[in-house]
């Protein structure tokens, strides 16, 4: 058996069989779970995630000098 992490809930993790329906779940989310402390989030495999978190120094340089990021 694992080990209970207190205070802590765990992902769920759905699978669309269409596009358009996960652009609509991920699209409405944040006006539907304002005021929640729920989210929803894209998952991704670990090498685009290292890859994007090289590139989170060059987004804040960009938003600092009022690029679009």
């Amino acid at each position: 058996m694992g080990k209970f992490v207190t205070g802590r809930t765990r992902p769920i993790v759905t699978k669309f069989s269409r596009f358009k329906q996960k652009e609509l779940v991920r699209k409405t989310a944040p006006t539907v779970l304002k005021g929640t402390r729920y989210g929803v989030n894209e998952q991704f495999p670990k090498e685009i995630n290292d890859r994007r978190k090289q590139l989170i120094p060059h987004m804040k340089a960009a938003k600092r000098m009022q690029k679009k990021a």
